[in-house]
């Protein structure tokens, strides 16, 4: 029997439902956008978007494109910009990519290369809806990067008290 308040709704349509986190594991790589309304917890590897109400990375977790979420917890590494409400950065976080928020918290040992701008919620937002449309290329795409070359060996120089090449044993002219 199901019971029902004078409304004529029923007592489970007023409590909305907690789903589990969406997991994705150490040994998963997905490239491209993920886009969800829940939470999201990332072990493996993500080369897109990521935009969720809730995103944890944990240690070994890597994310390569944008971050556009409400609550942003990161034990990883994130390369790329992010925009959260709420900011949490942990002792082994690594975010390369400037970081937009409302809050933020940093423990020792965080690294950041990048800017850290405190923006307001509806600033946040507004600009989640770019963030779908600025989609970052998967790695396999992108170019790879240039390493510089190595230096030319230098000559070894011969120490004081050590012979001398037969080119360098002239005789001086009297």
């Amino acid at each position: 029997m199901v019971f029902r308040r004078k409304g004529g709704a029923s007592a489970s349509a007023e409590t909305p439902e907690v789903q589990p986190p969406s997991i994705i594991g150490a040994d998963l790589n997905i490239a491209g956008d993920l886009d969800g309304h829940g939470e999201l917890h990332i072990e493996g590897r993500v080369d897109g978007n990521v935009r969720a109400h809730s995103l944890t990375v944990g240690e070994k977790g890597h994310v390569e494109g944008k971050v556009q979420v409400e609550t942003l917890n990161v034990l990883g590494t994130i390369r790329g910009s992010v925009r959260a409400k709420f900011v949490f950065l942990f002792k082994t976080a690594m975010v390369i990519g400037d970081v937009s928020h409302e809050r933020l918290e940093i423990q020792a040992g965080a690294v950041v290369d990048g800017f850290y701008k405190h923006a307001k919620a509806a600033t946040i937002e507004k600009r989640s809806s770019q963030v779908q449309s600025e989609r970052v290329p998967p790695r396999s795409v992108r170019k790879p990067l240039r390493k510089s070359p190595k230096p030319a060996p230098t000559p070894p120089v011969a120490a004081e008290g050590e012979s001398q090449s037969q080119e360098d044993k002239t005789e001086p002219v009297h």
